[in-house]
């Protein structure tokens, strides 16, 4: 019975999704700090070009 149970896999794509989602979320956790520093100046940075961007385009285009 001990031998059948060990041998059994039924579930092992489970159990190492669960795994791999727990190593994410612990790495996701211990390095949040960072993550969010990097977001926000990805953002920042994205957005502000884009404003802008759109400022001389509107300027452009009224001339």
């Amino acid at each position: 019975m001990i031998k059948n149970f060990l041998r059994d896999e039924e579930g092992m794509g489970t159990v190492e999704l669960v795994l791999i989602i727990a190593a994410l979320v612990s790495i996701a956790i211990i390095f949040r700090n960072q993550i969010i520093g990097f977001v926000r100046n990805t953002l920042t940075d994205v957005f502000g070009k884009a404003e802008r961007g759109a400022a001389v385009t509107d300027e452009s285009i009224v001339k």
